[in-house]
């Protein structure tokens, strides 16, 4: 016996499709007029014609399940859910857990939930560089600097009127970011820019181009 399909109960079937569409490539395999299977084996069900079936109470919301997508660039799929679909429903915006992955939690138009997290793949890093870089990951609420420090990571990186933590914080959680520690610091390296960061205090010391 294997799990064939899992069934979601939507209003607007088209409406459905096409959410499903822009932001999982999902197509439709079978149109069973009030029943549609679309690829990755995800069924679509008129909401009308489950309840008069059931003879139950849809209830949206509900939170009783939810639909799990693995994505790696999860930051482009955050600006796209929020340019294609602005009304969205957040449970939770992008964020990141203890352990490194980072997650975010809507509703679909029906009040289904939905979550999307980056791969949990096991790393063939040292225990120390893992822990380290889940432990600055998850405490990137701290980060702060010094007026030195801004003023000196500005220069460095040519910056104008960025707020420099923000603008750290936002590289640290690139998708391609490499964070490993050395010392008593973290050093976090994205495009061509390398931070670091007191692995203590969580205090950014500088920021510089690499070449």
């Amino acid at each position: 016996m294997k799990l064939k399909n899992i069934l979601i109960v939507v209003d607007d079937i088209e409406r459905s499709k096409q959410f499903y569409h822009d932001l999982f490539g999902l197509d439709m395999v079978l149109d069973n007029d009030g029943n549609m299977i679309l690829t990755e084996g995800l069924v679509l069900q008129d909401k009308k014609i489950w309840g008069k079936f059931l003879e139950k109470d849809i209830i949206p919301e509900s939170n009783a399940c939810e639909l799990y997508f693995e994505e790696r660039d999860i930051e482009a799929f955050a600006q796209k859910l929020e340019k294609l679909y602005p009304s969205t429903k957040y449970v939770n915006r992008l964020m990141i857990h203890s352990w490194g992955q980072k997650v975010i939690r809507f509703y679909d138009p029906d009040g289904n939930l939905i979550e999307v997290g980056t791969p949990m793949e096991k790393s063939e890093e040292p225990d120390d560089w893992k822990a380290g870089g889940r432990l600055l990951l998850s405490n990137l609420d701290k980060l702060h600097t010094t007026q030195l420090g801004g003023e000196r990571i500005k220069k460095n990186l040519r910056l104008e009127r960025a707020d420099v933590v923000e603008y750290c914080r936002d590289k640290i959680l690139a998708s391609d970011c490499n964070i490993y520690k050395e010392g008593k610091n973290w050093y976090c390296q994205t495009d061509n820019i390398k931070i670091t960061v007191n692995a203590s205090s969580y205090t950014i010391i500088t920021a510089h181009l690499v070449k």
